[in-house]
């Protein structure tokens, strides 16, 4: 009987064995590269998805190990690890499941790690980047495409649009390429990131939305990269899983680089003058010594329209206006709060880039 069982289960190992190599070959071939890639990657998330992520950058030769988040929360990544992914969290019913259980930012410093959507957006976040939750906005991914901009040739990622799997896209005159990385419009919400204007040094954006000067689908800050989109092995196109595995292997041999952050203007009460760029927003921070309500008032040379936002964090009453001028947030300072730090920002979005405008600031502090 044990005999007869064995000779009836052999066909039925064959066969999926073999099904396990077509597969692989398909997606080798859908992939064209050039040459096998190297480096150790561990992947963070759980699912059918991420399993689809381990096959395919396993099928490009990386050595990859899959970790769930509570497993990789509680044992951070060996020093034998390359690069951290953060996969993307699952979507239910078309809503994403709120990432929780993530690695510590605090766990993965010095790796590098490109964390994609929600996840790597809430772990960014935890580590103050530019790249992270406080600085981006939601929006639904579609199959409209990003541009990569001729920037990138000068940097560690230069060959991130031929190596090892060559990217088609479409060329732009300035030496850009567009790329389409999904087929399909959502659910694949985003944390796409917005660059004040432009990043500052030590930050380089990637893949910028293509109908769009200021924000950017993929960024780089250190050695830790945001993938806004919530993508799915079966929702790139070809050209997106060619660039996301290029992407990869780019980080695997990038070198370190250390990460930087802006110094931040602080104001006291009083008045400010300053100029601001069309496509820019500034921030100013403020520290109150007492209690009570902080009130700006925004008024400026132009035609166009401004935004003031104050205190985003807590958003309250009063704290946000936009339109004409002049503008005016306010918002209240707790007792428990007094000397923490609250972000001003303001801009406009009806000031084309090239232009500029004179604007007067005025901050009462309690």
């Amino acid at each position: 009987m044990q005999t007869r069982r064995r000779a009836f289960l052999v066909p039925l190992v064959v066969a999926f064995v073999a099904g396990i190599v077509v597969a692989e070959d398909a997606l080798k071939e859908r992939l064209g590269a050039t040459r096998a890639c190297e480096g150790a990657i561990l992947l963070v998330g759980e699912g059918k998805g991420a399993e689809a992520f381990r096959e395919l950058l396993a099928a490009c030769g990386f050595t990859v190990s899959l970790a769930s988040r509570e497993a990789a929360r509680k044992a951070p990544p060996g020093e034998e690890v390359d690069l951290v992914v953060l996969l993307p969290v699952p979507i239910e019913g078309g809503i994403p499941v709120p990432p929780t259980g993530l690695p510590s930012f605090e766990s993965l410093k010095g790796r590098r790690v490109l964390g994609m959507g929600l996840s790597g957006a809430a772990c960014f976040e935890e580590g103050s980047l530019l790249i992270s939750a406080s600085q981006s906005w939601s929006h639904d991914t579609g199959p409209y495409p990003v541009r990569v901009p001729p920037s990138l040739q000068e940097s560690p990622l230069a060959n991130v649009l031929t190596e090892p799997c060559p990217v088609k896209g479409q060329r732009a005159s300035d030496g850009g390429v567009y790329l389409s990385l999904h087929d399909t419009f959502g659910p694949l919400p985003g944390k796409g990131v917005y660059d004040d204007g432009e990043f500052p040094e030590g930050t380089i954006g990637i893949g910028r939305e293509s109908m769009d000067g200021h924000h950017w689908t993929i960024a780089k800050q250190g050695d830790y990269v945001l993938w806004a989109c919530d993508s799915s092995v079966d929702t790139l196109t070809q050209d997106g899983l060619r660039f996301f595995v290029n992407l990869c292997d780019a980080l695997v041999k990038a070198p370190h680089e250390e990460l930087r952050f802006s110094p931040k203007k602080y104001l006291e009460a009083g008045e400010l003058e300053a100029t601001l760029k069309g496509g820019y927003r500034q921030k100013y921070y403020v520290v109150p010594k007492n209690p009570g309500t902080v009130k700006v008032t925004l008024t400026w040379n132009g035609e166009n329209t401004m935004l003031l936002r104050a205190n985003l964090e807590a958003y309250q009453d009063g704290s946000a206006d936009d339109g004409e001028q002049p503008l005016t947030a306010t918002f209240t300072v707790g007792t428990g709060e007094t000397g923490e730090e609250f972000e001003i920002e303001l801009g406009s979005f009806d000031l084309p880039d090239g232009k500029s405008c004179d604007y007067r600031l005025v901050v009462e502090l309690p």
